[in-house]
């Protein structure tokens, strides 16, 4: 049986593995957005899987996920309180989809552009990941 001494001796080794994987998984992830997010749109028109106004639940969708990986990374570190997380994902989500939007515009412009609506779409995506992981953690205690 452990006492609680020796799960104190180094409270970050239990979740280090999980987190190393969290990360990694975070940065695959944000690379697959930013893909989605830069390639032509006549390339996802063309998939078939396309209808007006899915895009905006893909952008809500994927920044809900997006949100959630980053809660989870910062969560299992001791140095964050729920509060901090809760910015802290929201934050980096948010610049992290307004970054992709500003490429759209500049870069990737033949059938791309900044869309206010995209921009509101992703920050209620990661509001709604949030909400769910305060959820969790909250029903958790």
């Amino acid at each position: 049986m452990t006492t609680i001494p020796e799960l104190n001796k180094n409270p970050c080794k239990k979740h280090r593995h999980f987190t190393t994987i969290i990360l990694v998984f975070n940065a695959i992830y944000m690379l697959l957005v930013a893909t989605v997010s830069l390639v032509p749109a006549s390339v996802i028109v063309k998939s078939g899987f396309y209808f007006t106004g899915i895009d905006k639940w893909f952008h809500a969708a994927m920044y809900c996920v997006l949100a959630i990986l980053l809660f989870l990374a910062w969560r299992q570190s001791r140095f964050f309180t729920i509060k901090a997380i809760t910015v802290l994902a929201f934050t980096l989500a948010f610049v992290y989809s307004l970054i992709l939007e500003i490429l759209q515009a500049t870069i990737v412009s033949i059938d791309r552009s900044f869309e206010w609506l995209d921009l509101l779409a992703n920050a209620l995506g990661a509001i709604s990941g949030i909400f769910i992981m305060i959820l969790l953690f909250i029903k958790k205690k």
